[in-house]
């Protein structure tokens, strides 16, 4: 072969690595395409279930103060001044709803027989208020027992929810919430969902007309999008997410043409290859990044949703010093089932509630929810020993099974005293000049046993100084350990805790509960103030 023929073949040879370099490089750029393409598409998927999750986890707090009112309404014959005085709670122009009304079952020509708050709108949609009250009658005790209906034509735009309670009474009711009068609603600068635009419809199809809020002006959202759609009480919702910017970050979406430059440059299939390697590599670190961050985003909105379920402060009286914590034990993203509350009856008494529902997630912390408002609206009318038998007849606990311990102290502000009722919970302890014992008193059933269960309240003095604590059974619980010597750990540490209240929850939290704990623990006290005599 003569010098021209080699330098032929040698130039063929050229044209051969260059059409492989560009076939490897077009087959690896269409991969890395299809590959972040894939990937923004599930975490697409992801964000939607989540914020599907968070709005489904709003129902309980939409049913219980329905519920709550449906039981004052059929326990008062419907009272207007009692059921105004409790919807106060729940109704106002920057509340919860701005419309809350009680009708008479079976009655709905003549309108509601109370109205709190702004007229309904509810009598305003097509065919009028009679067929869909009629048929939030029929859903008594179903498991869709609340009726969700898009007010989207009225005079102002609102979402209407109607309940008639767990068992048939003569009442049920109607509250409404309003919505943006343009559907949008701006997304927080640095909040967990400013990288992606919503929009939520009320049904199973993304329809204009059903849009409930969305968080873009931009509709229909722009973009690649993914959709869930999820039971809401007798409706659905429909969410539809797509992201403001890549969820992975820019890589992912610049690697195809990082791919085609390099391929080019490097037409050496080992050079193609290690290049490949390392990206995939990255985008493996980022999925898991990505993951980690999702999960830790799910566990903040459980700790949110449970700490929402709890008092937000302590009421301020004077001679009275109040603190109370709430730690959860397990790590996952599960909420339990323990809280305490507050609550001011009268300018001479509070009581002090600490309570623990068993088992874990969203129907604990329901059923906890249900008995707190329970309790909140008992109270204002009955002793414990009177309403803590009622409680074993609400819903939430019978139909699931569940059972919850309960301790009510009565606080008598002027004369240093409490009155103690247990129902099946752990005393309360009583620390004093370095001195500490359980205040005991009967121990009754727990709630969800028996609805004929009786209870005895007993009275103790409290000296000037002293501090009492409730608590849950997560304080004192280790495995392979009696109860009793939980509690006699207990008492011996409240005899060495710091004097003021708040340092002495925490410190006692830390020292008597294992560090191997799983359950969930809540502490309550109170800390009478010395008297100064004149």
């Amino acid at each position: 072969m003569d010098e021209r023929g080699l330098a032929r073949w040698s130039y063929r040879w050229v044209w051969v690595v260059l059409s492989v370099g560009a076939l490897f490089t077009a087959a690896l750029a269409i991969v890395s395409g299809d590959l972040a393409a894939s990937n923004e598409r599930h975490l697409l998927r992801l964000r939607s279930k989540e914020v599907a999750a968070v709005l489904t986890g709003a129902l309980p707090d939409i049913e219980t103060p329905l519920g709550a009112a449906v039981a004052l309404a059929n326990l008062t014959g419907a009272d207007p001044a009692k059921f105004t005085r409790f919807a106060r709670n729940y109704v106002g122009a920057k509340d919860q709803f701005v419309s809350m009304s009680v009708w008479r079952r079976g009655d709905y020509g003549g309108g509601p027989v109370i109205v709190a708050g702004s007229p309904p709108e509810l009598p305003e949609t097509p065919g009028g208020a009679a067929p869909i009250l009629r048929a939030a009658s029929h859903r008594t005790a179903a498991h869709n027992a609340l009726t969700v209906r898009g007010l989207l034509s009225a005079t102002q735009r609102r979402v209407a929810y109607v309940y008639a309670g767990s068992d048939a009474g003569r009442f049920l009711v109607e509250a409404e919430a309003a919505l943006p009068r343009d559907t949008y609603t701006r997304t927080p600068p640095g909040s967990a969902y400013s990288n992606i635009n919503v929009a939520v419809y009320i049904g199973t199809r993304p329809q204009p007309d059903r849009l409930l809020l969305r968080t873009t002006h931009r509709m229909p959202l722009p973009g690649a999008h993914a959709t869930t759609t999820i039971p809401f009480g007798s409706n659905h919702l429909t969410v539809v997410i797509s992201a403001r910017q890549p969820l992975e970050g820019r890589l992912p979406e610049e690697l195809p043409w990082l791919v085609a430059i390099f391929g080019a440059l490097i037409t050496a299939g080992a050079a193609v290859l290690t290049f490949r390697l390392v990206s995939g590599g990255r985008r493996a670190g980022a999925l898991a990044a990505e993951n980690r961050r999702l999960y830790g985003e799910q566990r903040e909105i459980a700790q949110s949703l449970q700490h929402a379920l709890l008092p937000d402060a302590a009421p301020e009286i004077e001679g009275l010093e109040l603190a109370a914590v709430y730690d959860a034990g397990a790590p996952g993203v599960d909420i339990g089932g323990d809280w305490y509350d507050m609550i001011r009856l009268s300018s001479r008494r509070l009581l002090l509630v600490v309570g623990d529902v068993s088992g874990r997630g969203i129907r604990a912390a329901a059923a906890m929810a249900t008995l707190r408002s329970a309790i909140q609206y008992a109270a204002q009318v009955d002793p414990p020993e009177d309403f803590l038998p009622t409680l074993s007849g609400l819903r939430s606990l019978r139909n699931e099974g569940q059972i919850a311990t309960v301790l009510c102290v009565m606080i008598d502000l002027q004369e240093q005293r409490v009155d103690i009722t247990s129902a099946g919970h752990l005393p309360p302890l009583l620390v004093h000049d370095g001195h500490s014992r359980y205040l005991e008193t009967e121990v009754g059933l727990p709630i969800g046993i028996d609805t004929d269960s009786q209870y005895v309240t007993q009275g103790f003095d409290i000296p000037d100084g002293a501090s009492l604590l409730a608590f849950t059974d997560g304080l004192i619980e280790r495995h392979g350990e009696s109860l009793d010597e939980g509690l006699e750990r207990l008492r011996s540490a409240g005899e060495n805790a710091p004097g003021d209240l708040e340092a002495m929850i925490t410190w006692i939290l830390d020292e008597v509960r294992g560090s191997n704990s799983v359950d969930d623990t809540a502490i309550a006290g109170v800390k009478w103030a010395k008297r100064t005599n004149h």
